[in-house]
């Protein structure tokens, strides 16, 4: 059975293959820190493979790579580029709609969440630099902090499971939600997962681990999702819906609150 092929012609197979070998080529030239890092050249290569690249062949890429004896902390250079490029991806891309439609502020709180990954991640690294926990107390407020933002980030989930998602169902569009429905789930697990890792920690190696293989875990989750719902879900929703259904799906999103209106007080 011949393989389906991506943009361009070239097979999905190809295109893992490609991607693993830029991944094994920067695992190969760590530094003495152990610490991986891409190029510029090898950036830019890994941005164009993902940019042809569906979620599922990004997912098997990794899993491939892991079978092989990649760690979390391994793929981390690539997470920070496959986000990068969702950031680049949705700013070029946004919906013309009005700032106070329904997809608009599902747009607005994919930002944030984005925000609150990367001080995650960075926070991370900073921990790693200090002695011990007492010394790196500043760095796992800032991680807390930002568990505490994924967690109210739920809010999004909630308006999507309570409103986008079963009038796609009323309208047909059945397999996309509950797909969506269960990465919901899967993510708030883990979020649950940091914010425990977080709360019982012994010592500073033990916690920066542990934190930072969840935080990759759900930046790479999250980009996934996200990337979907921007291709599939919001682009089906805006050529089905009727302006009524627009209506009460803001209604019922203003029912249920926004928490990115209330992070002045986080």
């Amino acid at each position: 059975m011949t393989e389906p092929t991506a943009n361009g012609g070239v097979t999905e197979q190809e295109i893992r293959e490609r991607l693993k070998r830029v991944l094994r080529e920067v695992r190969g030239g760590e530094g003495a820190s152990g610490g991986t890092s891409l190029t510029p050249e090898k950036r830019q290569a890994v941005k164009h493979l993902l940019a042809h690249a569906s979620p599922v062949m990004i997912a098997q890429a990794e899993q491939e790579l892991v079978a092989e004896g990649f760690t979390i902390q391994d793929l981390t250079s690539a997470c920070d580029v496959h986000l990068e490029l969702f950031r680049e991806a949705a700013s070029e891309t946004r919906f013309d709609l009005p700032q106070d439609h329904p997809i608009s502020q599902f747009e607005i709180d994919h930002e944030v969440i984005f925000d609150a990954l990367a001080r995650l991640r960075a926070a991370v690294t900073r921990a790693r630099t200090k002695p011990s926990l007492g010394a790196a107390a500043p760095e796992i407020a800032d991680m807390k902090g930002c568990a505490e933002l994924l967690l109210a980030a739920e809010n999004h989930n909630v308006r999507q499971e309570n409103t986008l998602f079963p009038m796609l169902e009323r309208y047909g569009i059945e397999q996309p939600p509950a797909i969506m429905w269960q990465e919901h789930a899967d993510m708030r697990e883990d979020k649950k997962l940091l914010a425990q890792a977080l709360g019982e920690a012994t010592s500073l190696d033990d916690l920066v681990d542990s934190v930072e293989g969840l935080a990759v875990q759900l930046a790479e989750e999250f980009a996934l999702h996200s990337r979907k719902e921007r291709q599939i879900l919001y682009p089906a929703a805006l050529e089905l819906f009727t302006p009524e259904d627009w209506r009460d799906i803001k209604e019922e999103c203003d029912n249920l609150g926004y928490f990115t209106r209330n992070l002045s007080q986080a």
